[in-house]
């Protein structure tokens, strides 16, 4: 079994992007959950994911993408991870505070 992980982006005005990717092997949404910011969000350039925002950025762009979704399904794996590696990039994340401020200025928000 392998599990599929989607994720979206929302800006200021309510434009959404989603994304999502299948590893290869089993995550559940509580061995993610704890590693968000306020239980939902996070910085997806951190985990080695696509950030959705379009470019060039606006004034209602941010840095912070949703969590959306972990299921588990039978289709193939579309990133080279597998979910106990997946893991550990959302572990060292959270240990960094997703890098916040780092993001903030590759962006060019600071």
């Amino acid at each position: 079994m392998n599990t599929r992980f989607s994720y979206l982006y929302s800006d200021a005005s309510n434009y959404k992007k989603h994304h999502e990717i299948v590893l290869a092997g089993t995550l559940l949404e509580l061995d993610l959950r704890e590693f968000l910011r306020d239980g939902e969000f996070f910085i997806p350039h951190e985990i080695d994911l696509p950030e959705l925002q379009d470019k060039p950025l606006t004034l209602d762009d941010h840095i912070w993408h949703t969590f959306g979704a972990v299921e588990p399904t039978t289709e193939d794996p579309t990133d080279q991870r597998g979910a106990k590696e997946f893991l550990r990039a959302w572990k060292r994340a959270a240990a960094l505070d997703w890098n916040e401020v780092a993001t903030m200025r590759r962006l060019g928000f600071l």
